[in-house]
């Protein structure tokens, strides 16, 4: 059974948001640190691969319904960075 337009709409945003993030993470315009005992540590490359995973699940969720993945699928779900 195919999932309401809403939500199918609220997946796809929330793809294209994640797509954003993965490319300003990638080209090192933002970077994730988070605290490790009594300093900081970069934790972007550790982040990347979380959006990676959250763009693949979303990615296959909107597969399932027959919904083309906006800018070319899963391709920015993968590779290097």
């Amino acid at each position: 059974m195919a999932k309401p337009e809403i939500l199918v709409q609220s997946h796809q945003h929330l793809l294209t948001k994640l797509q954003k993030e993965l490319t300003a993470l990638t080209s090192g315009k933002t970077r994730v640190s988070r605290m490790a005992g009594a300093k900081w540590v970069d934790a972007t490359e550790e982040h990347v691969r979380s959006v990676r995973r959250s763009i693949a699940h979303l990615e296959a969720i909107l597969r399932q319904d027959g919904q083309s993945t906006p800018k070319g699928g899963s391709s920015s779900a993968q590779g290097g960075g």
